[in-house]
């Protein structure tokens, strides 16, 4: 009896411990997948599409119940899965001209998601949003279109997910392409996303124009108008 006391104990304490540890076999998974396939922020929907292995086995293991180490293995972990969950659906429906094409894409279609049945908008407001309170949030949750913040070839890793996170902000606002601005008219005009998210980029530094100040080399002068320039929700890949 004691023998098999001793195996059944030993037995949890392991799947116990392979459970805290899955994460990072999922990073390792992440980073391989997005190398491969993401360059200058432009998805190859085409070759995933051809052969779906490495992304249907990427799902799986977003989709697996794991007990995280840290707050930062469970942020890391959960905007990569966002990220990988948007690709899964522009997938699902490929060839596609966006998610917007997709019916339901962000608020019906749901994916498995550390053992939960979860929406994509469920996903970024219920959990990283609402948990993490982090506006630069939004610099790394890429959601498939072409003026989402372009999608790094590489993915979110605990220790380094400050720095990372902090670097896509930086990246996005001093890019002229994405953020506007007119420094003798004194006018930015902002992706949607500055507008969209308002609340959170206020709650991190009392107004957008403070946020985009932290990121940018010189700073808006006093007076800057804001405004924002129309969304493309075409697909950010070929």
């Amino acid at each position: 009896m004691k023998k098999y006391f001793f195996a059944a104990v030993v037995y949890i304490f392991a799947a116990a411990s392979a459970q805290a540890q899955a994460p990072a076999d999922f990073f390792d998974k992440a980073d391989r997948f997005m190398q491969a396939n993401v360059k200058n922020g432009s998805v190859n929907y085409k070759a995933i599409a051809a052969d779906k292995s490495a992304l249907d086995e990427l799902v799986s293991a977003a989709g697996k119940k794991y007990k995280f180490a840290s707050t930062a293995d469970e942020k890391a972990f959960y905007l990569n899965a966002y990220n990988v969950m948007v690709i899964k659906g522009l997938i699902n429906a490929y060839p596609v001209k966006g998610p917007l094409a997709v019916d339901g894409f962000f608020d019906r279609k749901a994916f498995l998601v550390n053992g939960a049945s979860l929406t994509l908008n469920q996903l970024e407001n219920d959990i990283v949003r609402k948990k993490y309170n982090d506006a630069r949030i939004h610099f790394a949750l890429v959601c498939g279109a072409k003026s989402c913040p372009p999608l790094p070839s590489y993915a979110y890793r605990p220790a380094s997910l400050e720095s990372q996170l902090d670097n896509l902000a930086r990246q996005s606002i001093q890019n002229s392409s994405f953020t506007k601005i007119d420094y003798k008219k004194k006018t930015v005009a902002l992706s949607m996303i500055f507008n969209w998210y308002k609340e959170d980029f206020i709650k991190a530094k009392g107004s957008v124009e403070a946020f985009l100040n932290v990121y940018l080399k010189t700073p808006l002068p006093q007076g800057t108008v804001l405004s924002n320039y129309e969304y493309d929700w075409s697909i950010n890949g070929k």
